[in-house]
């Protein structure tokens, strides 16, 4: 089964955003779902308006596994970016809910999918950036693209700004924040010569923007605190950079990890979190920020850059 994961190490590349006209909502171009990899679904979904209500569409559900599914029904959620980063289900609200039956296996799909829901029951949303989820009974997700909501009502998706702080070195990492969404807390950077805590090594970074995953493998690197003492919980911040030299870029992810004990290495490691920025079109170097969670103050502590940029086209 294709996997639309793109892995940053030598070669980087992301996946580009085609929104229609008279689409609320759209995902195209999608092949693979996750959590359960035997269910995917496949080719275009969107949500469109249709009078009183909003009807999601969708190409197909395909049954990958030897065996006919079990029954299956299909779920509806809103999710807000900012909850993204800890998604629990059972403390979503679910706002739909279809029957699809059992599909058979090797490959079998069922086509020209449609779930509608009411209009007024996302009247009680706050305005935010929210992300439409679809979830089987049996796990499979799928991600539609972020739409935004003004006085309970699915509007034009919004541009998405970050706006960075200006540095001149890449010890001074900017801190950007979204128009609307996540919001990245500054690091502190009065104590950057004093880089005791670090990442060396091959790093590889797989960015999934199907299913908004950013995954930092460190198969052949390492995480290691050179001090005698043991350091406080860490942030692992992922950043793309416009300019190594000034330090301007955009934050997409960060991972939140334990202590680390005194001189101790952590290899052989795999953090994953969710997507929580979106960055304009260009070409970026992707750097791993590293800073302590001293109180709730973030402090700065070392940074890895990657050797090869990023090139994104993103189509609003």
């Amino acid at each position: 089964m294709k996997k639309n994961v793109f892995i940053i190490s030598a070669f980087l590349l992301l996946a580009a955003y085609n929104v229609d006209a008279q689409v609320v909502s759209d995902s195209a171009k999608v092949e693979t779902s996750y959590q359960n990899n035997d269910i995917t679904f496949d080719g275009k979904w969107s949500i469109t308006e249709n009078g009183k209500d909003y009807v999601i569409n969708g190409n197909s559900i395909s049954n990958h596994s030897s065996k006919r599914s079990s029954n299956l029904k299909l779920e509806f959620y809103l999710v807000n970016e900012n909850d993204l980063v800890d998604l629990d289900f059972k403390n979503i609200e679910k706002l739909r809910s279809i029957n699809l039956g059992r599909i058979a296996g090797n490959g079998s799909s069922l086509r020209n999918v449609s779930i509608n829901f009411d209009k007024k029951i996302i009247s009680k949303y706050p305005d935010a950036v929210y992300i439409p989820i679809l979830r089987t009974s049996n796990n499979a997700i799928k991600q539609l693209n972020p739409i935004y909501l003004s006085n309970g009502n699915i509007v034009e998706r919004q541009e998405i700004v970050s706006v960075p702080e200006s540095s001149t070195e890449i010890q001074k990492p900017i801190d950007s924040t979204k128009k609307y969404g996540y919001s990245f807390k500054k690091i502190d950077t009065a104590k950057a010569s004093n880089q005791t805590i670090k990442m060396e090594g091959d790093l590889k970074l797989h960015v999934d923007y199907q299913s908004m995953k950013v995954i930092l493998d460190g198969e052949k690197g390492f995480l290691k605190n050179f001090s005698e003492q043991t350091s406080k919980p860490l942030i692992i911040r992922v950043s793309l950079l416009n300019d190594v030299a000034s330090g301007k870029g955009f934050n997409i992810a960060e991972y939140k990890i334990d202590s680390v004990n005194a001189n101790t290495q952590i290899s052989n490691f795999k953090y994953s979190t969710n997507i929580l920025n979106y960055v304009p079109s260009g070409k970026y170097t992707p750097v791993i920020l590293i800073a302590e969670d001293n109180g709730g103050k973030y402090e700065f502590k070392s940074s890895y850059v990657f050797n090869n940029e990023v090139s994104i086209n993103q189509k609003m």
